[in-house]
C-alpha cells in the first residue's frame, strides 16, 4: 500500500509535461476555483482537465482558501512542482467566495473560451472539443451538457442518475422559468460575451451562475451537446443550497433583476415568486409562506400547479 503522502507526491508528478504534445486550436482558459478542499480532491479535478482531447488550454486554480489553511498551503506547494506550463495557481489575500475567485479567474484569463469546473467534480476527456464544436455559430454565447449526478454520503456513493437538460436556440423565456443550463461545470462561453454582459454578481448570495446564463440569455443563443460531458459530485450536508437564508436572498435578488420582463408575464412572475414559497415555509413558518403565495397566485390565478405549493406549505405545518 502507497503511504499517504508518497501517493499525493506521485499525484502531482502525474501532471509533468509530456514532450512532443501538439497543441493547436481555440485557446480555452479553465478556471477551477478551490476552497479548503484536500489536493487530492482537487487534484481530481486537474487531472480531467489535463487529459482533454482539446489540448490547447490554460488551467487557472484561483485559491480561495483563508491565509494558513493546511489544505492550501499543501496545494501550493504541490502547484509548484508541476513542470506544465498550462497550469497557472493565483491566491486570493482571504476568503471571497467562489463566484468573485471565478471573476478572479476570468480576468487572468488569456483564452477566447472560458471553460468553469468546481474543484470536486470531473470531466469527460472530450467535453472541451465538443463544446467547441458548437460555437461555429457565432450567434451562440453559451453551451452546456448533459452530466451525471453523484451524490456522496460519507464519501461513499449512494445515487447515480443522468441529467439531461436539452434546450437551445434564444431560450430566455423558458430559462426564467428553470435553471435547465445547471452547473458552472457544465459551461463553456465566449470571454467577449462577458465582456458585454458582465461577471458573476457577486452581490447574490445564491444563483449567481443561473442570474448570469439568464443576462447571457437576453442577447446569445444557448446550445447543448447532447452528451454526459461531467461527474458532478453532491456531498449531503455542504452544498450552499442548503442555507436556506442564501437560497431566498438569491432568489428574490434574481427576481428583482428580471422584474421588467417579469412585470409583463404574469404567469412567469407567478412561478418565479412561487418556487421561493418552500424556503419561506422553512425559514419563516407556515404564515408567512402563506401570504407569499398569495403573493404570487395574484399575479396569475390561473396557475393550477400553484395548489402543489401550497399543499407543501400545510403538509409541514402538519
Amino acid at each position: 500500500m502507497v503511504p499517504c503522502n508518497k501517493k499525493r507526491f506521485l499525484l502531482a508528478n502525474k501532471y509533468k509535461k509530456i514532450e512532443g504534445v501538439h497543441i493547436v486550436g481555440n485557446l480555452v482558459s479553465v478556471i477551477i476555483p478551490t476552497y479548503k478542499r484536500p489536493f487530492e480532491v482537487l487534484v481530481k479535478a486537474m487531472d480531467s482537465v489535463l487529459k482533454q482531447t482539446h489540448s490547447n488550454f490554460e488551467l487557472i486554480i484561483v485559491d480561495d482558501s483563508p491565509e494558513g489553511d493546511q489544505n492550501r498551503i499543501e496545494i501550493e506547494k504541490k502547484i509548484t512542482t508541476i513542470s506544465d506550463n498550462r497550469v497557472k495557481y493565483i491566491k486570493h489575500d482571504y476568503n471571497q467566495g467562489a463566484c468573485k475567485a471565478r471573476n478572479t479567474g476570468i480576468e487572468a484569463a488569456k483564452g477566447e473560451y472560458i471553460a468553469f469546473l468546481d474543484d470536486d467534480d470531473t470531466w469527460l476527456p472530450n467535453k472541451l472539443e465538443l463544446q467547441l464544436g458548437k460555437f461555429s455559430d457565432k450567434s451562440v454565447g453559451l453551451v452546456y451538457c448533459d452530466a451525471y449526478i453523484v451524490t456522496l454520503k460519507e464519501n461513499k456513493e449512494v445515487k447515480r442518475v443522468t441529467r439531461e437538460k436539452r434546450k437551445s436556440g434564444f431560450v430566455y423565456e423558458e430559462l426564467i422559468l428553470d435553471n435547465f443550463i445547471g452547473s458552472t461545470s457544465f459551461v463553456m462561453l465566449r470571454k467577449d460575451v462577458l465582456s458585454e454582459v458582465g461577471l458573476f454578481d457577486i452581490k447574490l448570495k445564491s444563483a449567481q451562475d443561473y442570474e448570469l446564463w439568464l443576462r447571457i440569455s437576453k442577447k446569445y443563443k444557448i446550445d447543448c451537446v447532447e452528451l454526459p460531458l461531467v461527474t458532478y459530485y453532491i456531498h449531503e450536508g455542504e452544498r450552499i443550497s442548503t442555507n436556506v437564508d442564501y437560497k431566498i436572498q438569491g432568489f428574490e435578488r434574481l427576481n428583482d433583476l428580471n422584474m421588467e420582463y417579469l412585470k409583463k408575464n404574469p404567469k412567469s412572475l407567478c412561478v418565479r415568486r412561487l418556487n421561493v414559497v418552500p424556503f419561506y415555509s422553512s425559514k419563516y413558518g407556515w404564515k408567512i409562506a402563506l401570504l407569499k403565495w398569495f403573493k404570487a397566485v395574484k399575479e396569475y390565478p390561473f396557475y393550477m400547479k400553484s395548489v402543489k405549493y401550497l399543499l407543501k406549505i400545510f403538509i409541514k405545518r402538519a
